[in-house]
């Protein structure tokens, strides 16, 4: 049995990881949480009915583990964040690792003053051409999104103080995608979001192999610059539910 390890009854970072039917990531985005070099944490998984022995690998961890009865990552997100007991809370997705380290850049971030921040993503990929555009096309345009001052920040690793997530009323739930606009918004009436990126993590590439590159491009660039520009929403259909 793999266990986390906790150092204080009342964790710093509670990580909370949205599932369904993750039964292919899930493993190793919990044994990147068991190699943090920072280990005052809790972990809590909240699940959408799972069939594919998802839980059932959970359970060999020590997690904390919450059915709950409505799909949709923001919904499982803000669900977990009702029992978390940590002064921070880290989101992160069920198809989504952390580099060894990650945890504890987002702890010196926090000690520096950050009410939240959100570290390098890279995707979990083979294909040169995927891991190129993500590295020098993609990331940099979040960084130019952080010096200027933006909100569009990727939900799939990041953290939050956990009395101004509460305070500003947590993750919509009635938009498929791009879901952190909103929060991160009004969490800059709180204090500052930092990008941090000597922390780092690995999100799965599968919506890219799912439609291609130029697709997903296209999609997600169409529906943030609806977002940003007219304030628009997709349906909650326009995007399908993985978590």
């Amino acid at each position: 049995m793999r266990l986390f390890v906790m150092y204080r009854e009342n964790p710093f970072f509670s990580i909370i990881i949205p599932t369904m039917s993750e039964i292919r990531a899930i493993r190793g985005t919990l044994d990147s949480i068991a190699r943090q070099s920072f280990r005052d944490y809790e972990v809590i998984v909240c699940d959408y009915k799972s069939t594919d022995g998802t839980i059932q690998i959970a359970r060999e961890y020590d997690v904390d583990i919450i059915d709950i009865n409505k799909p949709g990552a923001s919904v499982a997100r803000n669900r977990g964040a009702l029992d978390a007991e940590g002064d921070y809370l880290v989101f992160l997705d069920a198809d989504t690792s952390m580099a060894p380290d990650c945890l504890k850049f987002f702890k010196i971030a926090a000690d520096s003053g950050a009410l939240g921040g959100f570290p390098l993503v890279y995707w979990d990929t083979k294909d040169r051409l995927t891991d190129f555009f993500r590295r020098y096309i993609i990331n940099p345009l979040y960084y130019v999104n952080s010096l200027a001052g933006g909100n569009a920040w990727p939900s799939c690793c990041c953290f939050y103080e956990t009395d101004a997530f509460v305070k500003s009323g947590g993750f919509s739930e009635n938009t498929p995608i791009y879901s952190s606009i909103d929060l991160n918004a009004k969490l800059k009436n709180f204090g500052k979001l930092k990008f941090v990126p000597n922390a780092k993590c690995f999100t799965s590439d599968r919506r890219v192999r799912d439609w291609g590159l130029g697709s997903y491009c296209i999609t997600s660039a169409y529906v943030l610059l609806m977002k940003l520009i007219k304030d628009k929403e997709p349906p909650l259909d326009f995007y399908e539910a993985i978590r």
